[in-house]
């Protein structure tokens, strides 16, 4: 079955009261990588249920994973079965994530079709899957006049700066990764109170404007500098050449 006329068709409803209903657990799901992972989603539906979940990344749209109804379904091609799989019980769809991965790290969404043409979406579920090598954050302290920053760089446990400065950092804050990076930075503002509990073995760091010479970068800019004056040496040299040559013709 076409899974994006589902979509087309779909009027994006959250925990909808009514005779059709999807229930995701409420909070976040933390794994480490290899785990095997089961997302919770249950509905109560009167007519014959098709269930579906979802994959939000960060910045991404939701894509389709998987479709289940009684006996049966599919999965799409980016999503095997070995590790994408949903058992359909009764009242009830979890999905199962084998082996998981860092990349697995997104926002899973689970959705009914039943009494309707129009799909019923749950909360969502956010599961964030971690490295198994164990990096403790590195703390560097940033001051800008009157304004003091406190960053916490390069861990893989998700609340490992909260865990180690629960006074500075906190959950409100929350803990990032860059794109295509495995381990965690995050950034907390800092109080007078607070300006202490942010050390480095190089102490502070001023934040400062002023950039410093590279002799590498210095010595790559001459030489494409050269290069260039050479080029436009040599193509003055050929023009002037066919002029003299087309007067004397």
């Amino acid at each position: 079955m076409e899974h994006w006329l589902w979509i087309i068709l779909a009027a994006l409803s959250f925990e909808c009261k009514g005779q059709d209903t999807v229930t995701q657990p409420a909070g976040d799901v933390s794994a480490t990588e290899g785990d095997t992972v089961t997302l919770g989603c249950t509905f109560q539906t009167s007519y014959t249920a098709y269930l579906f979940w979802y994959k939000q990344e960060v910045n991404g749209y939701p894509k389709y994973m998987l479709m289940r109804w009684t006996g049966t379904g599919e999965n799409a091609e980016e999503f095997k079965k070995d590790r994408f799989d949903a058992t359909f019980n009764n009242k009830s769809v979890p999905l199962q994530i084998s082996s998981a991965a860092v990349t697995d790290s997104a926002v899973y969404y689970c959705a009914l079709s039943g009494g309707s043409t129009k799909l019923i979406f749950g909360r969502g579920t956010r599961l964030t899957v971690e490295t198994k090598e164990e990096y403790k954050p590195s703390f560097y302290k940033f001051k800008d006049n009157s304004t003091s920053l406190c960053l916490a760089t390069g861990f893989s446990r998700l609340r490992a700066a909260d865990k180690e400065k629960n006074n500075t950092f906190s959950n409100i804050t929350g803990a990032v990764r860059i794109d295509g990076d495995s381990l965690f930075n995050q950034v907390a503002y800092l109080s007078s109170e607070e300006s202490g509990q942010c050390e480095t073995e190089g102490g502070p760091v001023d934040c400062d404007d002023s950039l410093q010479p590279d002799p590498q970068v210095n010595l790559v800019s001459l030489t494409v500098l050269g290069l260039r004056l050479l080029f436009m040496k040599t193509v003055v040299f050929n023009v002037l050449l066919t002029l003299r040559l087309w007067i004397t013709s």
